[in-house]
């Protein structure tokens, strides 16, 4: 199953885009002992991740971020790993989604 936002609400502008609202930013984590993250953690580890980046990113910003190639960034989104919107010909990430990601990988590579 991919990861990131698992949960959206979808929405269709008066222009006919349709967006992806996150229901449930804040699913559950674990810290490196195992234990749930609290919530006001979570809030707090959001606001630390990429803060010089804006709330939407782009493909470009995406990659500069993690540090990956044009064709990874776009594998990412295009099989659900990283959910983004399509809008006109460019695709728009929510950066929570992307540091859902990253938290993810995180959390498997540590499982392993």
């Amino acid at each position: 199953m991919p990861v990131g936002i698992r949960r959206v609400k979808q929405q269709r502008l008066s222009d006919g885009t349709m967006i992806l609202t996150p229901v449930s930013v804040l699913h559950s984590h674990k810290k490196e002992d195992g234990s749930a993250m609290k919530k006001s953690e979570l809030k707090e580890l959001y606001k630390m991740m990429f803060p010089e980046y804006p709330d939407i990113v782009a493909v470009t910003q995406l990659r500069q971020m993690l540090g990956i190639s044009r064709q990874l960034a776009y594998d990412l989104i295009n099989d659900g790993y990283i959910p983004g919107v399509k809008i006109g010909n460019a695709f728009k990430i929510p950066k929570v989604n992307v540091i859902n990601y990253v938290m993810e990988e995180r959390r498997e590579k540590n499982a392993s």
